[in-house]
């Protein structure tokens, strides 16, 4: 009965041991989403102005500069993306800074803006992940009419290794391209 007693009681004590040196992850279930408007095709777009990356308050309030999200290149990258992969016009950023007081003064087909709303790098060093929320949106020049969007909702950004360290800039650009390549993949081609 003591030799029972005692092998149950160790069973116990290694169960609890190892099950207590298990961390529980936290359970994130992203969203994504989609849609074009019936105007996009009627319209005719050939060229879009990219405004400036808006950056929630939470992407705002990172401390640290290489974990933050590279919204100026971000906004190149998307330039560069409409250009080479979707054959749309899309003019410089100095020229559309120039000019973003009056947009009805760009005489452009459309203006696509981006917000992020989360920019979590808290998963970089450990699992290579970056977690986003943004919204991409594609509207014309007035600001009246949405022509196209994309959502997305604590999407998983896995960046190659190496992580962390010295590599977390070039990890939250990667990061940034991927964001950006994914969204607007659902944009359609001129």
């Amino acid at each position: 009965m003591k030799i029972l007693k005692s092998t149950t009681l160790a069973t116990l004590v290694l169960s609890i041991f190892f099950l207590g040196g298990c961390q529980s992850t936290e359970i994130r279930h992203s969203d994504e989403d989609y849609r074009t408007g019936d105007e996009l095709e009627g319209l005719n777009v050939t060229e879009i102005v990219v405004e400036p990356v808006d950056m929630g308050p939470a992407v705002m309030a990172e401390s640290i500069e290489e974990r933050q999200l590279p919204a100026r290149k971000m906004r190149r990258m998307i330039r560069r993306y409409l250009i080479e992969r979707k054959d749309y016009a899309a003019p410089r950023e100095n020229w559309v800074d120039e000019r973003l007081s009056d947009p009805r003064s760009m005489d452009t087909d459309a203006l696509m803006s981006v917000s992020v709303l989360q920019w979590d790098t808290s998963r970089l060093e450990r699992r290579g992940v970056i977690y986003a929320t943004a919204t991409f949106e594609l509207k014309s020049p007035d600001k009246s009419t949405l022509l196209w969007r994309y959502t997305c909702r604590d999407y998983q950004l896995i960046v190659e290794a190496p992580h962390g360290g010295k590599a977390v800039s070039g990890n939250n650009i990667a990061a940034a391209r991927l964001l950006a390549e994914t969204a607007l993949s659902r944009l359609p081609r001129k």
